[in-house]
């Protein structure tokens, strides 16, 4: 005996995992960290414009980067710029 069957269910998802990135670059490292801060500040905003509980949303963790400037080779020269990512959960 052979049964074959298709099914399709519709219902609305009951979770959305939204990750966002805030990134800010800057010769000056206290800069590009003020800007990635305020990035993340609008980002947490939003969460009352798309009626999103707060305990559902979260800051993670801050890294910090220097870019250095590389030449043919590959070899490190001078310094670029400091990268600040703030990841929103």
């Amino acid at each position: 005996m052979k049964v074959t069957g298709t099914a399709v269910a519709k219902v609305k998802p009951d979770t959305v995992l939204w990750t966002v990135h805030a990134i800010s670059t800057d010769p000056d490292l206290q800069s590009a960290r003020s800007d990635s801060d305020q990035r993340t500040r609008q980002v947490l905003n939003l969460r009352d414009d798309l009626d999103i509980d707060a305990a559902d949303v979260q800051a993670g963790h801050l890294s910090i980067q220097q870019a250095l400037h590389r030449d043919r080779d590959g070899n490190q020269g001078a310094f670029r710029h400091s990268s600040v990512q703030r990841t929103v959960l």
